[in-house]
């Protein structure tokens, strides 16, 4: 069965695929396991899991475009998504892509562990100019998230990638977990 849920950005409605659905507190050996992939250097436990992430998704048709993957950056300023960058890592390792790392996090707040829904909403992104050419020869984007739970932080990346895309340009997003939403 394959493992979805939605994000919607402005007019448009996109898919994220996910390996697992994580509800804190109702599974204990899934919480002890995204507690472990928090920790910064479980690359290799990353690396485990995106292989069986590729091998559930591999009914994917558009192998042959030009793929580019574009991690989601962290919810703070200056801070590395170091579980994203896991996660985009062991990707391109185990499919040759390329690394796009062309998203800058302006948070509203600097902390999104107690903001409400509401706060969480207020993420902005920004698409960085040094990459304007580079993303344009791209006809496949897949946008790499760890841990999706509202996905106001997919909708911003979203919105801040867009525009800088050629037409007709691809999108994809791929997440470790999906969270129940707060």
């Amino acid at each position: 069965m394959k493992h979805y849920r939605v994000v919607k950005n402005q007019e448009a409605i996109f898919a994220v695929d996910f390996l697992l659905h994580w509800v804190p507190k109702e599974s204990d050996s899934l919480s002890e396991l995204v507690y472990l992939l928090k920790h910064r250097l479980s690359f290799p436990v990353w690396k485990f899991y995106v292989d069986q992430f590729i091998h559930f998704h591999s009914q994917n048709r558009s192998s042959q475009l030009a793929t580019a993957l574009v991690p989601v950056p962290g919810s703070k300023p200056g801070k590395t998504a170091y579980h994203t960058q896991y996660f985009t890592q062991a990707w391109q390792e185990l499919s040759q892509v390329d690394v796009m790392n062309c998203l800058r996090s302006e948070p509203e707040h600097l902390e999104q562990k107690e903001l409400s829904l509401a706060e969480r909403g207020q993420t902005q992104m920004s698409f960085l100019e040094d990459f304007t050419t580079q993303i344009g020869q791209y006809d496949r984007i897949i946008l790499i998230d760890d841990i999706v739970t509202s996905g106001h932080t997919l909708q911003a990346s979203l919105m801040a990638l867009k525009p800088h895309l050629k037409p007709g340009c691809l999108i994809e997003i791929k997440a470790l977990l999906s969270r129940d939403k707060i």
